[in-house]
């Protein structure tokens, strides 16, 4: 049972008690104190009653009344002098007048009795309670009051810690072959005491130059601390920890902290940019940017950057990088942020330009950072060749042989007829004409380099400017009596697509 439980047992059993007399006359214990508010049928206004002690003082007076003088609201204050614990209040209720409610409400209610616990009221806080009843009939009614209470007592015991050393050691994670090293450490005395002579021992390792020494801090003061900042370089790769240790008088175990440095070759990063080739206008062009870390150390910070030239459109890009959209006049940019690369690990940006007329562009990336042991690192990176958007080649074909029929052995002739009807690009054509069996072809007129191949006669690569034409004729013999085909295939170079033309000649006997 705690303490407040046992309290308000012990009140309600006195309560019992004090229910038998059938007094109208405030009662006051030691400890205890009974204000009572006096509800008569017109409402006065007049001092309200209160009880005052060295540890609390509790106070009742009459809110309002409705017009009719059978409601009441009335408020109780309970005001600290003292921290109180497992405060227990009580408020009774006579008959004639009903309980309506509580704020707060009550934490216990037995008969006309209301009960409010509170575990802890400190020294000077205040505990208001608004109670609201009615009466059923014309007359004067009291209501009274009960508080008890613990008063608590403390007492402050403070220890006075002896002082206390405490020491850190701080230096770059990484550092090149070769590069001053910084290290700093700290030493502090985080007792209650003066630490008296205190100095500290520096042993590095045997890979690292820089010697031991033992620097005298003195005296240092509660709270007190001392900075020591020194260099270290060492050509020897790999990992290097060395031990710092302080000492003061009156303690034979020092307090000590180790710090650790990875030595590598500068960074080595690897930055490339791949693009170019050659696409119709509307075509889409992919551009790869790759970034590797080829160095020993890790790079951090890195900031990406390319260029969206003026009247291109970006279609899409990889790893979500913040974007300047471009006009038809301003140039946009791609900028990538990457807050850590690690040795041997790739990044690859991409995306994707389309232009709406010819142009050939060549940007160049850029990209910006810092390695592992806070150097600053820059590069750019430019594609070996330009990116082109073209109009797309034209071209047409046409094939007339020089008559419909051929004796044997007699010689005849097929013209081809090339032109490009565009504006403006060149037209690559690559051209081959087969003959069947019943025609064998023996000479090419009109260009250069042709090869005849039993019966396969193959053009060399023809460029015809916009607007151009030219003829090509091809010479041919009867060889066997029927009807004989003439196939033309022609192609813009480097691309699938081939146009087909076929003519028949009659050879007779």
């Amino acid at each position: 049972m705690n303490r407040v439980d046992f309290m308000f047992k012990k009140l309600l059993s006195r309560m019992l008690v004090w229910g038998a007399l059938c007094l109208a006359a405030t009662v006051s214990l030691p400890g205890e104190a009974t204000p009572v508010l006096e509800i008569k049928g017109s409402y006065k206004k007049s001092p309200p009653p209160r009880f005052d002690s060295n540890l609390y003082s509790i106070e009742k007076r009459l809110v309002q009344h409705n017009e009719a003088r059978d409601a009441f609201q009335y408020q109780l204050s309970l005001r600290a002098r003292h921290e109180l614990k497992d405060v227990l209040l009580v408020e009774s209720l006579p008959e004639g007048v009903t309980f309506v409610e509580a704020s707060p409400t009550p934490d216990l209610m037995e008969g006309r009795e209301l009960f409010w616990k509170v575990p802890v009221l400190a020294n000077g806080a205040e505990r208001i309670i608004s109670v609201s009843v009615t009466t059923g009939s014309v007359g004067t009614f009291i209501t009274r009051s009960w508080v008890s209470a613990d008063a608590g007592v403390s007492l402050p015991i403070m220890s006075d810690l002896p002082a206390g050393l405490q020491v850190s050691k701080t230096c770059p994670e990484y550092a090149e072959v070769g590069e001053t090293i910084p290290f700093q450490v700290v030493v502090s005395n985080t007792g209650n005491r003066t630490a008296k002579n205190v100095n500290v021992l520096e042993i590095p390792p045997p890979t690292l130059s820089m010697g031991n020494f033992s620097p005298q801090v003195g005296d240092l003061k509660p709270g007190e601390k001392r900075v020591i900042v020194f260099t270290g370089n060492t050509q020897v790769k790999g990992r290097h920890t060395n031990l710092v240790r302080a000492f003061r008088d009156g303690k034979d175990v020092p307090v000590e902290a180790r710090a650790t440095v990875t030595v590598v070759d500068p960074a080595e990063v690897n930055f490339a940019k791949m693009s170019g080739g050659n696409f119709p206008v509307g075509g889409a062009a992919t551009f790869r940017l790759v970034l590797r870390n080829d160095g020993e150390m890790p790079m951090r910070d890195l900031f990406v950057t390319d260029e969206i030239p003026a009247g291109l459109q970006l279609v899409n890009a990889a790893e979500n990088p913040v974007v300047t959209w471009p006009t038809h006049r301003r140039a946009g940019s791609l900028a990538w942020t990457i807050d850590r690369l690690e040795p041997g690990q790739m990044k690859m940006l991409e995306f994707t330009l389309i232009s709406s007329e010819p142009r050939s562009i060549r940007t160049t990336a850029r990209v910006e950072g810092f390695a592992a042991n806070g150097k600053g690192y820059g590069a750019t990176a430019r594609a070996k060749e330009p990116t082109v958007w073209r109009d797309a080649a034209q071209f047409a074909v046409s094939l007339v042989p020089g008559a419909s029929s051929v004796q044997l052995d007699q010689a005849t002739d097929c013209k081809i007829f090339l032109s490009n009807p565009g504006a403006r690009e060149m037209a690559m054509l690559e051209v081959e004409v087969l003959f069947s069996d019943e025609l064998k072809p023996f000479a090419v007129e009109g260009v250069r380099g042709a090869k005849i191949l039993n019966r396969t006669v193959t053009l060399p690569r023809i460029g015809l400017a916009a607007g151009e034409s030219g003829v090509v004729r091809i010479r041919a013999t009867g060889a066997l009596s029927g009807e004989g085909n003439v196939t033309l295939r022609a192609k813009l170079a480097g691309q699938a697509e081939v146009v087909e033309k076929v003519e028949t000649i009659q050879v007779a006997e």
